[in-house]
């Protein structure tokens, strides 16, 4: 029953992201090092993504996160980030979350959604872009549901609040 519940949320939540944030498929997602570590760990394969998503996701990470990521020497079987195509940032030795920061300036242009583990990576993020987050509980792909987050349109700061019980709940217009 949880897992039908889940499925319908994560349509629910595609589906708001589609036609009110102008998000497509191919869904984009960009991945930090320390949640491709955990996928490698809990031995998840691309279907999990396929079925979250449903449909055929492209995956990214910035090259400051694969250097952190192959400075580690992790050596796994069947290592995620063969499927991730390096994002380049033009940075020199950033940390990730800077990094993050620096590729989803203006409003997430590209429209990613952000994999990860680190819930300051998180906070962070979700202060100063609308960002659609992915995380990994109990080895199972969690898309999480809609919050509040800041968006920015035409030089005006949006801050929305949206649950993925409801369509948009708040909207307050600020002007930056």
């Amino acid at each position: 029953m949880g897992s039908l519940k889940r499925v319908k949320n994560n349509k629910k939540i595609l589906n708001t992201l589609q036609t009110t944030y102008e998000f497509r498929k191919p869904y984009q997602i960009i991945f930090e090092e320390e949640f491709l570590k955990k996928i490698n760990k809990s031995k998840l394969t691309v279907n999990y993504f396929y079925k979250l998503f449903f449909s055929s996701p492209k995956f990214f990470i910035t090259e400051c996160s694969y250097k952190i990521y192959k400075s580690k020497n992790l050596n796994f079987e069947n290592d995620f980030s063969k499927y991730c195509e390096i994002r380049k940032c033009g940075h020199t030795n950033l940390n990730t979350e800077e990094c993050l920061s620096d590729i989803l300036k203006k409003n997430n242009k590209f429209h990613y959604f952000v994999a990860t583990t680190n819930q300051k990576l998180k906070n962070t993020l979700s202060n100063l872009f609308f960002v659609p987050f992915i995380h990994l509980e109990n080895n199972t792909l969690i898309l999480e549901s809609l919050r509040k987050n800041t968006n920015f349109k035409d030089n005006t700061l949006v801050i929305t609040e949206i649950s993925s019980d409801k369509n948009i709940t708040n909207e307050n217009v600020l002007i930056k």
